[in-house]
């Protein structure tokens, strides 16, 4: 554990002040170019905005990335990441400036998802089960649905920053308490989590700049990897990190389907959507951050008990979409 904290700790607070340091200059620089976010079916906010806040958080992360890769003498297994990182930043980038279709979308998100799964351990999760290569299919599937995830649940101010910086608190300390963290691992926890937190602060309601795809893509692949990754030691307590993002989309999603709604065209329908919509994006945040902090408690407690854990885990969300929805219902 001391040996994590020894390495995030220097590596957290060099690149909260590096994306802190670039976010003004990289927002003035999407205010001259007129790229911003206009409000839209989805958004919940009155005034065009610039997005691509993204850009600056994974700068930091590319250069301590690389910079760490060097140090260790650019190990295999994690160097498949940066070509993914790379494919998924240039796409989502131009896809911010111009719009891209969802072919061409899906296409580099599947091939940073295969890159990713080579990063992986080269165990199975179910054994003889079924073949490894089927299962790295599914895996390379459900990483694309999870991005993609991520992405679409980034509709309020802070949103995307609390939920972010909660699930790699979760995961640095399960990385921390297992003892399974590399070097690498511990620093781009480290990275993500300082670079997010830089960009929290122009984030928080009300916004000053938008992540963009730019950012919440490439976020939402990092993620996945490293709850892929504790998932082979903890299944239940890597499942319980994101599981009040898992539950709001997934109900919605439901909900939506069974009315036969279109359900991937953009909507305000998610709970905290709603509850944003009455009574401000902090009402929500706060109810999303308590929600999220009682979940990594439980990760971390339970990581032993883990069917408890689930419970428990399960009925926080439960507790937390009860109380949106009656907020939002007001």
């Amino acid at each position: 554990m001391i040996d994590f904290f020894l390495l995030f700790t220097p590596i957290f607070f060099v690149a909260f002040t590096a994306s802190a340091f670039l976010m003004p200059i990289l927002l003035e620089k999407l205010r001259a170019n007129a790229i911003f976010d206009h409000p839209n079916v989805r958004s919940l906010h009155a005034l065009p905005t610039p997005r691509g806040g993204g850009l600056a958080i994974m700068a930091v992360l590319l250069a301590g990335f690389v910079i760490g890769l060097a140090a260790l003498g650019f190990p295999e297994k994690p160097l498949f990441l940066l070509p993914a990182l790379l494919i998924l930043i240039g796409v989502s980038w131009m896809d911010d400036r111009k719009g891209l279709g969802v072919k061409i979308r899906l296409a580099a998100h599947f091939a940073a998802a295969i890159l990713g799964q080579f990063a992986l351990p080269d165990t199975q999760f179910l054994g003889d089960l079924m073949p490894f290569w089927l299962e790295r299919g599914i895996l390379v599937v459900a990483w694309v649905w999870f991005l993609n995830l991520y992405n679409f649940m980034d509709g309020i101010d802070g949103i995307t920053g609390i939920e972010t910086l909660c699930i790699l608190a979760g995961a640095g300390l399960l990385f921390a308490t297992t003892g399974s963290a590399t070097p690498i691992d511990a620093a781009l926890v480290a990275l993500l989590a300082g670079g997010t937190a830089g960009f929290l602060l122009f984030n928080w309601p009300p916004a000053k700049l938008f992540l963009g795809d730019v950012g919440s893509i490439p976020i939402g692949f990092l993620l996945a990897y490293f709850l892929l990754k504790l998932a082979f030691l903890r299944p239940i307590a890597a499942l319980l990190l994101p599981l009040y993002y898992l539950a709001d989309s997934g109900i919605t999603i439901v909900k939506r389907a069974v009315r036969r709604e279109k359900i991937w065209q953009p909507h305000r329908e998610h709970f905290y959507q709603r509850a944003a919509s009455r009574f401000g994006h902090r009402t929500a945040l706060m109810w999303i951050l308590a929600c999220d902090s009682g979940l990594v408690l439980t990760s971390i407690f339970f990581q032993n008990h883990q069917v408890i854990g689930f419970v428990i885990g399960a009925s926080i969300v439960t507790f937390i979409l009860y109380s949106l929805n009656k907020i939002g219902s007001r």
